[in-house]
């Protein structure tokens, strides 16, 4: 009985670790989970403000790369934890002055968005 009971034990407190894991994991979020209202590049500043399509993902931080005349941003989200969906982000770099375009960068390689200069201008 004792042995079950551990087993019993064991296995609800490997079901916490991955659920408290997957909590506070941070994702780099599917360019199709995200709502852009605006992104502008002006000199060397680049903004951009939006929320995410599913209520479940909150705001938790962005990267972003430049690479020669394009720059790649990537945002972040967890779980349900965390700041609200909305986010505004500026970003101030030298280097954005020899940008031509700036694309929204997904986990995968393939999930690339551009998001300036806007594609129906």
């Amino acid at each position: 009985m004792k042995r079950n009971s551990l087993i019993i034990g064991i296995i609800v407190l490997i079901i916490i670790c991955i659920g408290a894991w997957s909590l506070f994991r941070k994702n780099t979020t599917e360019t199709d989970a995200i709502y852009l209202d605006i992104a502008k590049l002006e000199g060397n500043t680049f903004t951009t403000n939006g929320n995410f399509t599913g209520g479940a993902m909150k705001y938790s931080g962005y990267k972003y790369k430049i690479d020669g005349e394009n720059m790649y941003l990537y945002i972040n989200n967890r779980l349900l934890i965390g700041e609200s969906g909305d986010f505004l982000i500026k970003i101030r770099d030298e280097n954005l002055q020899n940008v031509e375009k700036v694309y929204l960068q997904g986990q995968d390689k393939s999930d690339l968005y551009q998001i300036w200069p806007n594609q129906e201008d």
